[in-house]
């Protein structure tokens, strides 16, 4: 018998899963599956999915499912942190399975989390690395083998991303994700855990595969600047503020700060020239950006690369701003369970069962 089955219990199964969602028609199938196998040897598992109100079809393919659906409700911010939040107070449970809708998740990665958990008390959540493919108009044109560049033993990590395992105690003990932040939340709950003395960790498996677009296509970074998703960065840095927790933050957004540095030195320089007629800053800024770009260009001999980086740079810069301007709420006590309607509730696995047989589509 399974370690993780003799310590179910009806009062507290050790696994659910919640998938937040919104407009991930093309993936969502996959997703829904690949959790429903990776539950399937958890006795009393539930999984939920939250919808961000998708005008795509993705609600009507998760209902075919028998999982519980949530939509959030009309007038009610949509986030990623929100969907995550109103999951976890719809299901009991010891672990907290989190999925992003565009990724399938990997069986033998829950089970080896499920293990380093149920060993390791002082770790809250649990990542792995993260197999991508990237498509252009619906065609893959490439992948990334591991987003996040781990090596080949566990380690601690910043942030564990969209997809992990989580202690539900450990999200109670620090409040669990801040439904008010846009993006980026991970990594500001993950110093909240931190500060509760918990760890985060990476385990050398693959957690699945995400499924998304070219990430230094301009189209890309057009799309994350127009969704609000570069927002966060500049929440998060507005949270932290005069803690220690500034700092790290600071650090791992390194390179947006930097470009916004450049930039605001490239306005004053400007501001010089029409004022004073004094060209040579401005014509010595420009001189950098410009080398910088064709230095880059030459060493990845490619023109697109660069220039779509150096645009998801350049567009993070004003949200950034923006964000730390419009200062976020801390997290606290919210019912999010009241800002999200169930459109489809369904019954927790029995267990050990093939989710196979009971997909109706």
């Amino acid at each position: 018998m399974r370690a993780y089955e003799r310590s179910a219990s009806p009062a507290e199964p050790v696994l659910a899963a919640v998938i937040v969602t919104r407009n991930e028609g093309p993936w969502v199938a996959r997703s829904i599956e690949s959790v429903l196998r990776a539950l399937a040897p958890f006795p009393g598992a539930q999984a939920v999915l939250v919808d961000s109100r998708s005008v795509d079809g993705t609600v009507a393919v998760a209902r075919r499912y028998p999982i519980t659906v949530a939509v959030v409700r009309p007038g009610v911010r949509c986030t990623a942190a929100l969907g995550r939040l109103a999951g976890q107070q719809l299901t009991r449970s010891k672990y907290i399975l989190f999925v992003d809708g565009d990724t399938e998740i990997a069986s033998e990665w829950v089970r080896a989390a499920v293990r380093v958990m149920d060993e390791q008390p002082a770790v809250a959540g649990v990542g792995g690395k993260l197999h991508e493919i990237h498509y252009r108009n619906g065609v893959p044109v490439g992948e990334t083998a591991d987003f996040f560049g781990m090596g080949e033993g566990a380690e601690e990590a910043y942030q564990l991303g969209g997809n992990a395992l989580y202690r539900r105690a450990a999200l109670e003990t620090a409040g669990s994700f801040n439904p008010h932040v846009i993006s980026h939340e991970e990594a500001e709950l993950a110093e909240r855990l931190r500060a509760h003395g918990y760890q985060l960790i990476r385990i050398p498996l693959t957690v699945g595969t995400h499924h998304t677009g070219e990430r230094t296509a301009l189209r890309e970074c057009w799309r994350r600047f127009r969704g609000g998703l570069l927002v966060g960065y500049g929440q998060v840095l507005r949270l932290s503020l005069r803690t220690p927790a500034f700092w790290r933050h600071a650090r791992a957004l390194n390179r947006y700060l930097a470009t916004l540095t450049f930039l605001a030195l490239g306005v004053l320089a400007t501001i010089l020239w029409l004022l004073v007629g004094e060209r040579g800053v401005a014509a010595a800024w420009g001189a950098v950006a410009l080398l910088a770009v064709g230095l880059w260009a030459v060493r990845a001999r490619s023109v697109a690369r660069p220039i779509g980086v150096i645009g998801e740079w350049v567009l993070a810069a004003p949200a950034i701003v923006w964000g730390f301007w419009r200062v976020a709420a801390p997290a606290g006590a919210v019912d999010a369970r009241a800002l999200v309607e169930i459109v489809s509730r369904a019954e927790a696995f029995r267990g050990a069962e093939s989710p196979g047989a009971r997909v109706s589509c």
